[in-house]
């Protein structure tokens, strides 16, 4: 796993731990959270979803980049989690940059 000064820095940071569940090169990546941080709001929604990553040559050096993440549930955190936008990242569409689909 990490050395012990990996681990200091990525507890510091408060990074999510995804588990891989498939991958095909330069298509497609499927991810599950396996460890969120402490501060993580959501302490139950996290645990049943997963997010796939389709990644599509548009040529001209161009890439379009779907995020869908499924499974979520009925719950009010599961509700709250997909209100926000941010299921996927962690981050909204608005702080990154990046545009809906």
């Amino acid at each position: 796993m990490f050395d012990e000064s990996v681990a200091v820095l990525h507890e510091h940071l408060e990074l999510i731990d995804n588990r891989i569940l498939a991958y095909e090169p330069r298509r497609m990546i499927a991810i599950q959270i396996a460890r969120p941080p402490e501060s993580f709001p959501f302490k139950e929604a996290w645990k049943k979803p997963w997010t796939v990553v389709t990644l599509t040559d548009m040529g001209s050096n161009q890439t379009h980049v779907r995020i869908a993440s499924i499974g979520f549930g009925t719950d009010k955190e599961s509700i709250s989690i997909t209100a926000r936008g941010d299921a996927a990242s962690g981050f909204s569409s608005q702080e990154t940059g990046l545009e809906a689909e």
